[in-house]
């Protein structure tokens, strides 16, 4: 760590690389659409710095950090990633219910972000250090003991979608260290069925039962009807509303980049961030979304295959569970902005408008290609 071997140069993955910096201009692109009218034209400047810098953060990783002396310090990092996890819930502003933001100058921190790394360092060289031995529910409690403390504080704070990112990163982590198919999916239902359960029991006994807060109960209300938010589709199902109208209006083409859209009128909430999906769909049209997607599948495949080249279990399963933080966000985005799931906020990889989640998905993307690039002897 600390010094850089030129050698690494030429094993770099620019088509990775590549993929990523055009997925960022594209994010550029569909945030200024978002934000024009609103006369915020300045989220694009920010998110330009935010794609630099985590660019270069990227590449860093990449040739100056070896990624096998990181569990060296993992666990200082996961020691002061619960502490600051914890001192959120004291320090941190209530912004729109949650405590999860904090302002550093000019621009907003979310701290949860860059709990996903460490976390996925903590388990991988958990599962990389465990013998080879037929897998038992047991080997579930030490792993739920490493997801359990930061997953809690941030189900504090309150914000749902990163702890779903957790759960979306632990699972494909023991699928690819190879536990079994059948359980995880069994743990799967399970989840959900008690999720469903517990929305009930709230919905049934209000004053008994409090879990969830009551934006995050609404929000799985309206996800099957949302006119049944009391407001007749005007409360908490008026952004599922107008997200299936904007993807709807996009149709085969698209409305282009300019002219009066669903976005462009400021009739879709938080263009820029929760539904920059639906700012696509509507620019774009399904053509154009379709290879928007095509370039995110591209990228996720292109990590996955990166991961399996790693030299050893460590490497391998420190790039799987960034492809599967990754690939959360990808699916819970899209599937909120159509319909197919509730909404929990979580932003579209290197599209959404946000400096800590880009950089997050950079710090992921850069440890992950510090083990591909060191997956073999260099002898050049």
């Amino acid at each position: 760590m600390g010094v850089l071997d030129r050698r690494l140069l030429k094993t770099l993955d620019l088509p990775l690389i590549a993929l990523v910096m055009v997925l960022m201009a594209c994010g550029l692109v569909l945030i200024a659409v978002a934000v024009r009218a609103r006369g915020m034209m300045d989220l694009v400047e920010k998110q330009a710095i935010f794609a630099a810098v985590g660019l270069a953060l990227m590449l860093a990783l990449t040739l100056w950090v070896d990624y096998r002396v990181l569990p060296r310090i993992q666990w200082y990092l996961y020691g002061a990633a619960v502490a600051g996890l914890a001192a959120m819930l004291v320090v941190a502003p209530e912004i729109n219910g949650c405590r999860c933001w904090i302002q550093a100058g000019p621009v907003s921190i979310q701290p949860a972000e860059f709990v996903k790394p460490i976390l996925i360092l903590v388990l991988a060289d958990w599962l990389a250090r465990r013998e080879d031995r037929p897998w038992t529910w047991l080997d579930l409690v030490p792993v739920a003991a490493m997801v359990a403390p930061p997953a809690l504080l941030v189900l504090k704070q309150p914000d749902l979608g990163t702890v779903l990112v957790f759960a979306g990163i632990t699972g494909g982590m023991l699928l690819m260290a190879g536990y079994p198919l059948g359980r995880l999916a069994a743990l799967a239902v399970g989840g959900l069925a008690a999720g469903v359960a517990l929305v009930w029991a709230q919905l049934r006994f209000p004053d008994r039962i409090a879990l969830l807060e009551s934006h995050q109960l609404m929000r799985l209300v309206v996800f099957l009807n949302p006119y049944n938010d009391g407001q007749n589709g005007l409360g908490a199902g008026y952004h599922v509303l107008q997200a299936r109208l904007a993807v709807g209006n996009g149709r085969l083409f698209g409305q282009g980049l300019t002219g009066p859209t669903q976005t462009t009128t400021s009739f879709l909430p938080e263009p820029q961030t929760d539904f920059i999906f639906a700012v696509a769909a509507e620019t774009l049209g399904f053509v154009g979304t379709t290879v928007l997607v095509l370039l995110l599948l591209t990228l996720l495949l292109r990590a996955l295959h990166d991961a399996t080249q790693a030299a050893d279990t460590y490497g391998m399963l420190l790039g799987a569970g960034v492809v599967a933080m990754m690939a959360t966000h990808f699916v819970i985005n899209a599937g909120m902005t159509v319909g197919l799931m509730p909404i929990t906020g979580l932003p579209l990889p290197f599209i959404s408008y946000g400096g800590s989640n880009l950089m997050t998905n950079c710090i992921g993307l850069g440890l992950l290609m510090s083990a591909y690039a060191r997956r073999h002897k260099i002898l050049f």
